[in-house]
């Protein structure tokens, strides 16, 4: 027999997640304090309990939360539960999770009812709207128990919530909104299909609309409350953008409002930069990160490059102070916005149709450390694939006098043999002008002069920065080696049982992947670039004219190689990039991503095969 006494044993409830901007202030309090600023009474009436008959039936449509065909009857058995279930020992159920959220169901009716019937009078709704704070923050609990997010989901309860966005007091609308991004965040231990189900729900019920009204609304200058409001707010954001179906539709709404206010906030001026304006970037930047549909939407605008780029041209002479976090954080996540655009077709055509690729140069000439390897890397990003947009940069490169800053970084390379900061992006960049740029045209022969010139100081340059590469790759693949003989040494015998043949089978090609991936992030992708460069150098001088791929070869002999390392490379490049062969049918049932990066792995396969051919 169940023992009554356990049921109302003292709640053990997990403490709420701390905010990261501090508490907010309690509604009732917020209420008090303008009441009595207002309407100095002796004392307060007291609140006359509501029959919601009164007022109509439930199902009466003046209330944008009344229905669920509760009889009075039935909503005091739910009030006598939840008076006891305050004192008494909870066991989070299904049960719970539907007596938590009618709970919050009755306390916004109810405070909605008292709303409309003493709107002159706000000390006569206090009482319903601390109830209603007290059911909304009910629903933290939810976090130490994301097995209920399906049982929350089919209860209502993300429409309910975030319903709460919209109200009269910004107070209890943030409170909603910073359980909104509790039970959103991404270090809820849910399991995936349920938090992207939560996360739909929360969409699905306007959230992002309800968001933007309510940043609209608040005044950052106005309290500190509001300023931590717009953070939560922010939080939910980037909490919903965890989901890709979701995200798609952040920029979404019929007038962009999203959008429009962060381009808006990272664009009000501020000093120092403030933790929401750093937030807003960040907010951005990661929306195009995890969106197509997001980066097209802010491609296709004609404000979102253009905002971008005002704000770091600010910074073309300096970088941020290295005291100020927020700002640094802030310029770090701009660019992380504009790498995103660059990378782009759409992207990286604005970036050059508003003059992005001349505020990047004037940065790598006058702007501090940070940002000229930043811009460095935004100019590798918006050249690295075959587009018209790209072929454009790699021109204006060349017409605004980038080659100096260009040539200038890849020098820097070779001194003391060490891969310096930006060093994939300042090869990439070259190896792309040479690329893009027509044969026999102006730009072009102006970047085969830079190898040409002071006895072809540059080319001899490459080979040495090549030398320090394979040097560096060269202690990984030993160390590689000596992990695969180890791992080889542990197969299973002909005649072991056939699953642990395939397991061990499986595990070798996990490890070679694994051991791949290894070589190129010590310098393999590199080295890959590099050669990729060696090869348009030879190519270009095949009849030895220009005395580039004499000089090339010279030099790669004093270091103990020649162009057959270089086609060895680029002959190992070139089988690992081509793509697979796929019938026509299936490669049209691919995402728009997929075809594209397949189609650029065939370009670059195809470019490599030519280059095989001179060396």
């Amino acid at each position: 027999m169940t023992d009554v006494d356990a049921i109302f044993k003292t709640p053990d409830l997990p403490e709420p997640k701390r905010r990261r901007l501090g508490d907010l202030p309690n509604p009732v309090h917020a209420y008090q304090t303008s009441a009595s600023e207002s309407e100095p009474e002796p004392a307060a009436p007291v609140e006359e309990p509501v029959d919601l008959d009164e007022h109509g039936s439930d199902d009466d449509e003046g209330g944008r939360f009344f229905g669920g065909g509760m009889t009075a009857e039935q909503r005091e058995i739910l009030d006598f539960v939840d008076k006891y279930e305050d004192d008494g020992e909870i066991t989070f159920d299904s049960a719970w999770v539907r007596r938590t959220v009618g709970r919050l169901e009755r306390a916004v009716a109810r405070n909605e009812a008292l709303r409309a019937r003493h709107a002159d009078a706000p000390q006569r709704f206090m009482a319903s709207e601390e109830e209603l704070d007290e059911a909304i923050k009910k629903l933290s609990a939810l976090t130490e128990h994301a097995e209920l997010y399906p049982d929350f989901v089919q209860a209502g309860g993300p429409a309910l919530l975030t319903g709460v966005l919209l109200h009269e007091n910004t107070d209890v609308a943030l409170e909603a909104a910073q359980v909104l991004a509790e039970l959103t965040d991404e270090d809820v231990a849910a399991a995936e299909a349920d938090a992207a189900e939560l996360a739909a729900a929360v969409a699905d019920a306007s959230a992002i609309e309800y968001v933007v009204l309510d940043l609209d609304r608040l005044d950052e200058a106005a309290s500190d409350a509001e300023r931590a409001g717009v953070f939560q707010l922010l939080s939910v954001v980037e909490n919903l953008a965890e989901e890709a179906a979701v995200a798609d539709r952040l920029f979404a709404d019929a007038d962009g409002g999203l959008l429009r206010w962060l381009l808006a906030r990272i664009g009000v001026a501020e000093a120092p930069v403030g933790q929401n304006k750093q937030y807003a970037a960040e907010v951005l930047s990661i929306v195009l990160q995890r969106s197509r549909a997001a980066r097209d939407l802010f491609c296709a605008g004609p404000d979102g490059v253009d905002a971008l780029l005002r704000q770091l041209s600010r910074y073309r002479a300096h970088d941020p102070p290295r005291e100020d976090t927020d700002e640094v954080e802030f310029v770090q996540n701009l660019f992380d916005a504009l790498l995103v655009v660059a990378g782009d077709a759409e992207g990286r055509q604005r970036l050059h149709d508003a003059e992005g690729v001349e505020l990047l140069l004037l940065l790598l000439r006058s702007g501090g450390r940070h940002g000229r390897a930043r811009a460095m890397k935004v100019l590798d990003y918006a050249m690295a694939t075959a587009t018209d947009g790209a072929r454009a940069v790699a021109r204006t490169v060349v017409a605004a006098g980038g080659l100096s800053l260009v040539f200038k970084a890849l020098r820097a390379l070779a001194k003391g043999g060490k891969p310096a900061a930006g060093a994939d992006a300042v090869l990439g960049v070259v190896a792309s002008l040479l690329r893009h740029l027509p044969d026999e045209s102006e730009e072009r022969v102006k970047v085969l002069a830079r190898f040409v010139e002071r006895g072809c100081d540059n080319t001899v340059r490459l080979a040495e920065i090549r030398d320090g590469i394979v040097r560096r790759l060269a202690r990984t693949d030993a160390d590689i080696a000596d992990e695969r003989a180890r791992f080889l040494a542990t197969q299973p015998a002909a005649d072991a049982p056939a699953a642990d043949r395939r397991d061990w089978d499986d595990e070798l090609e996990g490890r070679t992947t694994e051991w791949y991936i290894t070589r190129l992030d010590h310098g393999l992708g590199r080295l890959q670039t590099v050669d990729t460069i060696a090869g348009w150098l030879a190519a270009e001088d095949d009849d030895g004219s220009l005395g580039v791929r004499d000089a090339l070869v010279r030099a790669l002999r004093e270091r103990g190689a020649g162009l057959a390392d270089v086609r060895d490379t680029l002959d190992e490049y070139r089988s690992d990039v081509a793509p697979d062969d796929v019938p026509a049918e299936v490669e049209q049932q691919m995402a728009a991503d997929e075809r594209e990066q397949r189609a650029e792995a065939q370009d670059v396969a195809d470019m490599l095969g030519v280059l095989l051919e001179f060396l």
